[in-house]
């Protein structure tokens, strides 16, 4: 709970992420430190996949706009989904 508190205090989460990862690592028990980890490596994947279509968008090979956020909880509820064994 305090390192989405602080995650959110920096701005790293959004509030929702907080709290469902909040809940997500509570739900997964004494695995909650794989849940952490599958969520930073999926989230550094999610933020890379961003980066490249910001990247295409900005010089105009994607006809999109650019986004300006990463929606963190689609990494944390995969990481729950393959963490959380009893869903």
């Amino acid at each position: 709970m305090v390192f989405g508190i602080v995650a959110f205090h920096y701005r790293w989460l959004g509030a929702g992420d907080s709290k469902l990862l909040a809940v997500c690592a509570y739900a997964s028990l004494e695995q909650w430190y794989w849940l952490l980890l599958k969520t930073a490596l999926l989230g550094g994947v999610l933020s890379v996949a961003y980066w490249l279509f910001n990247y295409f968008a900005l010089r105009g090979v994607i006809a999109a706009k650019p986004q300006t956020t990463v929606p963190y909880a689609v990494a944390i509820c995969i990481a729950a989904t393959t963490t959380i064994h009893y869903m």
